[in-house]
């Protein structure tokens, strides 16, 4: 995965000093912060061995069969997976995540999808629509051991940014800080 990584990189060099790339992907490789889960995965791990903690149980991707009896993943209502490790990204959604992406090495990446402002409307048709569940998603992940409070910030940050419904009076980051640490 290394060796593709920095075949990625290059690709990208290339691009930036305005050379042909070699290869591109038609569908953009996925940008969900999984590093995030496998950063509360290893300080579980590392509580598991040191104190004893059992970290949380598995979560499997939902798998159903399609009309010709083949097993596939389920898919919400947005299109994104059922099951699995939910981090906000997923719950509250803006776009379509995916662990399969056609192009060649892009497919290691998975893919991701945005929606359009009419989707993004449609979900979150005010700012809150978008923000509430998004906060309670983040509790829950790091309540669920999935997320850690570092990891919350980051996500809360970058949604901070999104331009959603019209907004509200916005809290302050005392009071956002003080929720993180209620959801220890």
């Amino acid at each position: 995965v290394d060796a593709i990584a920095y075949a990625l990189e290059i690709e990208q060099n290339r691009a930036e000093l305005g050379l042909e790339p070699r290869f591109s992907c038609d569908i953009e490789p996925s940008t969900l912060p999984i590093e995030q889960a496998f950063s509360a995965l290893i300080v579980r791990m590392d509580r598991w061995l040191r104190k004893g903690e059992v970290p949380p149980p598995s979560r499997l991707i939902s798998l159903i069969e399609n009309e010709n009896g083949q097993r596939i993943i389920e898919k919400d209502a947005t299109g994104n997976t059922v099951g699995g490790i939910r981090l906000p990204q997923l719950e509250v959604p803006l776009g379509r995540w995916s662990g399969e992406n056609p192009d060649l090495f892009c497919f290691l990446y998975g893919a991701y999808v945005p929606y359009t402002r009419a989707e993004i409307n449609a979900l979150y048709p005010r700012r809150r629509d978008f923000v509430l569940p998004l906060r309670a998603s983040i509790r829950q992940a790091v309540n669920d051991g999935f997320l850690l409070p570092r990891g919350a910030w980051e996500i809360w940050n970058s949604a901070r940014r999104v331009d959603i419904g019209v907004r509200g009076k916005s809290r302050s980051r005392a009071s956002v800080r003080r929720q993180v640490r209620a959801a220890r």
